[in-house]
């Protein structure tokens, strides 16, 4: 697509904005595709051509803009992803009985966390009531080794796994839950990664238990809107204080988020800003 905007732009003399919705030469699988070195030095000569040549470029996290605009000598506006409004229940659900964990959407092979499972297998022995209390909800695509090790720490029968279910069903089950789990890719890009459920997530209502550097915009994110709590990726300690804690409130039937500054990521507001940019542009 950036070729795309690249040519439009040569041909017909066009101002153009980039919008990198997702990294090109550091997305988190780009080391996967097996390229030769002539086709790597390709790919990353034209991500400089497209930084160069276009008149603004757009990108979703403050650290994956440093990243860019080092590798072009450019300047990179910030405009994250979002959440519809129109996504948020009016009419008020049910919570689940059970201290129900659960994960939307893919669950890929390299977001899999290990310490997590370990960390619940632990607390299943050493806290009362938490075995008969406790389950995990897997709703898309969840890679098979995450299974195997659910397997492993002998989690499978406190979990229901669902391969799809409409985007409604997935916000009801959403708000439903007692605790929304979502996990980074443990790759070089993980500071950067924010990816579109989180802002789904912080409209739900639910506290968000999150993995992934703590220092990167996730992490962020959560604590400006106070949100949810981040555990690195090998951290099980802290894994097993923040969900202790989770599940103390969910006993004494306090357990809830009570989000701030969330306005900022609606989609109206974002959309708001992109055309202040196209604006600016003077089209």
């Amino acid at each position: 697509m950036h070729m795309i905007g690249l040519g439009l732009k040569k041909a017909l003399n066009i101002q153009w904005l980039a919008d990198f919705r997702d990294p090109w030469t550091d997305i988190d699988y780009y080391d996967e595709l097996k390229l030769t070195t002539w086709a790597d030095k390709k790919h990353h000569r034209l991500e400089k051509e497209v930084l160069q040549s276009a008149d603004r470029v757009v990108c979703v996290s403050p650290s994956n803009g440093a990243v860019l605009g080092k590798k072009g000598n450019v300047s990179v506006e910030v405009i994250t992803n979002g959440f519809d409004e129109s996504d948020v229940q009016a009419a008020s659900v049910s919570r689940n009985k059970k201290f129900s964990i659960s994960h939307i959407g893919t669950f890929m092979a390299n977001r899999n966390p290990e310490a997590l499972w370990q960390a619940l297998a632990e607390l299943m022995e050493e806290v009362a009531g938490f075995k008969a209390n406790f389950h995990l909800t897997l709703i898309g695509k969840t890679d098979a080794s995450i299974l195997q090790e659910l397997e492993k720490y002998q989690l499978l029968p406190y979990v229901e796994s669902l391969s799809q279910v409409t985007h409604q069903e997935a916000i009801r089950r959403q708000q439903q839950s007692q605790v929304l789990l979502i996990t980074v890719n443990k790759t070089g890009d993980s500071k950067g990664m924010v990816t579109g459920k989180v802002f789904e997530y912080l409209v739900s209502g639910r506290p968000i238990l999150a993995i992934g550097p703590t220092d990167g915009d996730l992490a962020a994110i959560l604590k400006e809107t106070s949100t949810g709590v981040i555990s690195d990726f090998d951290d099980k300690t802290s894994m097993k204080s923040q969900i202790k804690t989770f599940y103390e409130h969910y006993r004494k039937g306090t357990l809830r988020a009570t989000p701030i500054n969330i306005e900022k990521y609606s989609r109206k507001n974002l959309a708001g800003k992109m055309a202040d940019l196209l604006n600016s542009m003077n089209l």
